[in-house]
This record gives C-alpha cells, structure tokens and sequence, in this order.
C-alpha cells in the first residue's frame, strides 16, 4: 500500500524521496538480494509503499498520476540500483497496468488497477520463445477465441515476473 505521505508530495519531493530510497534502501539491499537469489519480501514492501507500482497510474486508481515523462525521471533515479528491482515493478507500470487502463474493460480496470497500483498484484510479461527470442514478429504461440474465451497454444521462456505473478 502507497504510504499517504507519498500521496501528498509534489513531483520534486517524491524525486528526492525515491533519490534517497535508491540510495539508503535499494543500493545497500542489493547483497542480500543475490544471496536469497530473491528481493526481500520487506523490500518489496517498502518498494510499494513508495509508490513505485502505480507511478502512472491515475489517482483513481491507487496511482500516483505522474506523466511519462516523469516516470522516466524516476527511472533514471531506481535504475541506479540493480536492475533486478526495475523489472519487478516496471513490468506492471509500463506493459501491464498502462494496457489494461488504456484498453481494458471497466470490469477488468476495477478487477486488477488497485491491485497493480499499489504491488499486491504482480503482473508478468511472455515474449521471448524458442527460435524466436525476443522478435515479436517471430513468435509462433497463438491466441484463438472458442466461444467466450481464447485458447492458447505456445511455449514461452524467460517469462519476466512469471515466479510471482
């Protein structure tokens, strides 16, 4: 959950905040990380509790609402630390959250938006296949609608945040 503190900073003093988070909690975490082979669940914690799954996202939803711009920003300052740490949250503020608001159904914004925002639901991204890499245009899995639903029938590897989504 977004600390309320965070909620209440104009853009300048989040980027300071995250500046020093990088700095005293991310940076020095690194250690145990590749020990545990893992982010610590305490760390993924206070990960959300500065907001970092829901930068773009509309206040609405659990999110913060700072422009792309902005976001890039924040990036240059987090990307200091192991990039481990980026792609646990960056998959669900750039290819998931983005998509599901911007395309989404109100039922699945009002499912899973909150949850994304905020870090208690991981999302994960499958591009890379054997053969293919990670050339979109390569790909071979198929997605075909039966009825209500999609059948799909692929391999997929390198699946980023498949262990925790």
């Amino acid at each position: 959950m977004t600390s309320p503190d965070i909620l209440e900073m104009d853009f300048d003093s989040y980027l300071e905040t995250i500046r020093r988070f990088t700095d005293e909690e991310l940076i020095p975490g690194e250690a145990a990380m590749v020990e545990a082979g893992d982010v610590p669940p305490a760390l993924m914690a206070r990960i959300a509790e500065n907001g970092l799954f829901g930068i773009t996202l509309p206040r609405e939803w659990g999110g913060l609402d700072w422009s792309m711009e902005q976001q890039v920003r924040l990036t240059l300052e987090f990307t200091r630390a192991s990039p481990v740490y980026r792609s646990r949250f960056s998959t669900t503020i750039g290819l998931c959250s983005q998509i599901l608001h911007d395309h989404g159904t109100d039922a699945q914004k009002e499912t899973y938006l909150r949850d994304m925002a905020t870090g208690r639901c991981v999302t994960s991204f499958a591009l890379t296949e054997p053969g293919a890499g990670s050339d979109a245009t390569a790909v071979t899995t198929t997605a075909v609608r039966d009825g209500g639903q999609y059948v799909i029938n692929g391999h997929k590897r390198f699946i980023t945040n498949g262990a925790w989504a």
